[in-house]
């Protein structure tokens, strides 16, 4: 299976400083360009700015399923991919900021409802490694 998300954003007029970092989604919002949501191998709030773009695709198959203890178990890989721009206020100009980062993963079903995922993100500036509950999108 292939998931994509696109998402772009743009605040206008005196944007609060603590409020730049917000990007609205449908399914709640989320906090600057980096971390498990965005951005996986940067920090959370790495690239913070009045505009933003967001590209993520991430191709999941499964690898198999089994019952233990009467409960129904699937097991998934995926492979993502993220590009990402952002436009940064500066003290005298706008400085574009394009990042790419990749990484894999496992997820875990129970029961089909409740998902566990296991990701390690890899970027330019490092890698960090995530354990959430649910999909990233």
């Amino acid at each position: 299976m292939l998931a994509e998300r696109l998402t772009y954003t743009m605040q206008f007029g005196d944007v609060p400083f603590y409020s730049m970092a917000t990007i609205p989604v449908t399914d709640g919002d989320f906090r600057g360009l980096g971390g498990y949501a965005t951005l996986r191998g940067f920090v959370q709030n790495r690239f913070v700015g009045t505009a933003a773009a967001l590209a993520n695709t991430e191709l999941r198959w499964t690898l198999g399923e089994t019952t233990f203890l009467k409960q129904h178990l699937r097991l998934w890989r995926c492979h993502s991919w993220t590009r990402a721009a952002c436009l940064i206020p500066c003290a005298t100009r706008l400085s574009r900021v394009g990042k790419i980062d990749g990484g894999a993963g496992l997820r875990l079903a129970w029961e089909l409802a409740t998902v566990v995922s296991f990701d390690y993100g890899r970027s330019s500036e490092g890698s960090l490694f995530y354990m959430e509950l649910g999909h990233q999108f």
